[in-house]
């Protein structure tokens, strides 16, 4: 499976922290996971230091588009147009952002589970799964909808 994360060019403290933790998780039980950071062309001098971290980690891919959260619909796009012509018919992938955590032991059951649904019920796909937790005293639901985390009723 591989995770495309779109984060900022400049986030690289948030990509590194990643790094470090659950997407640094590539081998769980006889499953590969790889992880791929999405990110656009920043406006300001930082292509260099972009180009350092891509020689060093090799987990990033770059989209022509200039960095703006604007164009993370594009990011998206770009990410599915890549996938198609570069991983195996029967990969799976998923899309998260830099300030996510992704706990990979559950995402990997979930995977598991809907495998064995899939071969079972002779499903001709496997499904999209939507994964997202929020419990009562976390974090307070965002109701103002001029919020880009807007939440309705």
């Amino acid at each position: 499976m591989v995770t495309f994360v779109k984060s900022a060019a400049g986030n690289i403290d948030r990509r590194n922290l990643l790094r470090r933790t659950w997407a640094s998780l590539g081998k769980i039980v006889q499953n590969n996971f790889y992880t791929v950071f999405i990110i656009g062309k920043p406006a300001d001098k930082r292509q260099d230091n972009i180009r350092e971290e891509v020689l060093k980690y090799r987990d990033m891919l770059q989209i022509s588009n200039p960095e703006d959260y604007q164009i993370i619909g594009l990011k998206t796009l770009d990410r599915m147009k890549w996938a198609s012509e570069n991983l195996p018919f029967n990969c799976y992938y998923s899309t998260s952002d830099d300030d996510m955590w992704i706990d990979m032991l559950k995402l990997k059951e979930l995977i598991d589970q809907y495998k064995m649904v899939v071969m079972e019920d002779d499903w001709p796909e496997f499904p999209i799964i939507c994964t997202y937790k929020w419990w009562r005293g976390s974090v307070a639901l965002l109701r103002m909808p001029q919020d880009k985390n807007f939440i309705p009723r």
